[in-house]
């Protein structure tokens, strides 16, 4: 914002960016998930390797999760005052 973005640009970026990251975490584990349940159906009795049911619903709960955050912090980055943000990282660096 303090290089002339506009409040809606920066809060676009920080959910698309936590969107993103989101989508990528949720394929990855249900992958491995998938996976592991084959393996461990193999092994134990009466466990069921695709329960898309359970599946659906620990992804969409992980995703929900995942925006609540990008919310609560996409407030704060559009709050922040562009001076501060920009001598906030200098001191960090």
């Amino acid at each position: 914002m303090a290089l002339g973005a506009q409040p809606r640009d920066a809060l676009w970026l920080v959910v698309r960016q936590g969107l993103g990251l989101t989508l990528l975490g949720a394929a990855v584990g249900a992958f491995g998930a998938f996976a592991l349940g084959r393996t461990l159906s193999s092994l134990l009795y009466g466990v069921s390797s695709g329960d898309t049911l359970a599946f659906a619903a620990a992804v969409i709960l992980a995703t929900v999760t995942a925006l609540a955050a990008c919310a609560r912090f996409r407030r704060r980055a559009a709050s922040i005052d562009p001076l501060q943000g920009l001598l906030g990282g200098l001191r960090q660096a």
